[in-house]
């Protein structure tokens, strides 16, 4: 566009204005949605943190849920908690403390190195007035991929064989996608996020 003719024609310019202003706001608006999430992540740093329950209010609750005799320690003594997902996170922390109140864990997860650590801690942690003298140990780890249905099964009727019944079930084992090259299929054909998530628990807890 010429110099002459934006003179004479100034009207010319303003979608090249508009298309200028809609960018410099968009930019502005990423800008302070940026500055706004760092703010947030900053403010989560410096603000206290739920602690969540000590040691002694867990105790208290397993007691009043488990024993007549409140005096105990360990209120799970001879409960059998089977935990999927357990190489880990929730569900290893869950491992920990349920073991620490006396209960047997049977620990699932497709992690074998994490489930060794598991197994490796747990037994470091062994309460003499209950493991003295057991056949075998209150930890039991079973290595699967909660996408096969067939396994999932199988370690049921293992669970089962040994242990009769069982007391608890935390069906705490899940993936998600991160992205669109994420997406999978299981060994049954389904969706493999919905089958770890929801088939596999429904199953287990079924059997």
């Amino acid at each position: 566009m010429s110099i002459s003719s934006l003179l004479t024609q100034p009207w010319s310019l303003l979608p090249l204005i508009t298309e200028t202003f809609v960018k410099i706001t968009f930019a502005s608006v990423f800008i302070l949605a940026v500055d706004f999430v760092k703010g947030c992540s900053l403010l989560s740093l410096l603000l206290p943190q739920p602690s969540g329950l000590s040691k002694k209010s867990i105790t208290s609750l397993a007691q009043k849920r488990y024993r007549t005799d409140t005096n105990t320690m360990h209120p799970m003594e001879g409960k059998v908690a089977v935990i999927t997902g357990a190489a880990g996170g929730i569900g290893g922390e869950m491992s920990k403390i349920l073991h620490s109140l006396g209960a047997t864990i049977v620990a699932l997860d497709c992690n074998k190195n994490g489930l060794e650590e598991l197994q490796n801690y747990l037994d470091s942690q062994s309460i003499e007035g209950i493991d003295k003298g057991r056949d075998f140990g209150r930890v039991w780890t079973i290595a699967i991929g909660q996408e096969d249905l067939s396994a999932v099964a199988a370690a049921a009727d293992q669970i089962k064989k040994r242990y009769g019944k069982i007391d608890i079930l935390l069906n705490n084992a899940g993936i998600g996608y991160k992205q669109a090259s994420d997406v999978g299929k299981a060994k049954n054909g389904m969706d493999l996020a919905f089958t770890v998530n929801y088939l596999s628990h429904f199953l287990l807890t079924e059997k």
